[in-house]
């Protein structure tokens, strides 16, 4: 700052003798970097299927060979199975992924409790119950 001062290089920069050790509030509060969480040592699930992680991502700009631009990944917080399903149109994601719990549910002969959706819990949540009633 003291070189920006002494060569006028900003316009309207007060011409005071600025210390190099101090720094302005906001700066510093924006420098600091939060600690990570602590690991767990236990597992929060007790039986596969107990809880879904289910992430929808896209579009993507570059197409697979199926002309497919969503990918739809769900992974179970037991066993850390995940599943990539790769979608043409975002509106197939619910139907993928109720053939994927319906798939799974059968072969493991477990039924699925939660489902952690990013994004939008509360609608895909409903409408899976209302699916299976």
């Amino acid at each position: 700052m003291n070189k920006l001062v002494s060569k006028d290089l900003v316009v309207r920069l007060p011409s005071i003798k600025y210390i190099d050790d101090k720094v302005c509030d906001t700066w510093a509060r924006g420098k600091q970097v939060r600690t990570s969480f602590k690991l767990k040592n236990c597992v929060s699930t007790s039986r596969p299927l107990e809880l879904l992680h289910v992430d929808l991502c896209g579009p993507m700009r570059i197409t697979s060979r199926g002309e497919k631009r969503y990918v739809l990944v769900i992974v179970d917080a037991y066993s850390h199975f995940t599943r990539t399903l790769f979608l043409a149109l975002k509106d197939e994601s619910f139907d993928k992924f109720l053939v994927f719990l319906k798939n799974t549910e059968k072969s493991v002969l477990n039924q699925v409790f939660n489902i952690g959706i990013i994004g939008y819990y509360c609608t895909l949540h409903s409408a899976y119950l209302e699916a299976f009633k």
